[in-house]
């Protein structure tokens, strides 16, 4: 059994919002209403932990993602501002 020690608790929620998490917690639930997993059950679960090489190329693919969303918000918010100054000067402050 392999032990998973996050670094981070982003890592386990994205962990635990997995479709294969998910899947088979759905697998082991039980109740009607109100489902409930019990600890040896949730023990027995697995997760699928990327080697430590591929989890640094993760980490660096989506921090370029993070850092691309930053700039065009930076870009959008310039944008508004640009369209709000030109719609003032058409049409006056109101």
């Amino acid at each position: 059994m392999m032990f998973l020690y996050p670094s981070s608790l982003s890592s386990i929620s994205y962990l635990f919002s997995s479709k294969s998490f998910h899947k088979q917690v759905f697998r082991l639930t039980q109740g009607t209403k109100i489902f409930s997993i019990s600890f040896n059950n949730f023990r027995e679960m697995s997760v699928s932990i990327p080697q430590k090489e591929e989890q640094r190329k993760i980490v660096a693919f989506l921090s370029q993602i993070d850092e691309r969303i930053e700039t065009q918000s930076k870009i959008i918010e310039d944008l508004e501002l640009v369209k709000k100054g030109i719609s003032n000067t058409i049409f006056g402050d109101k």
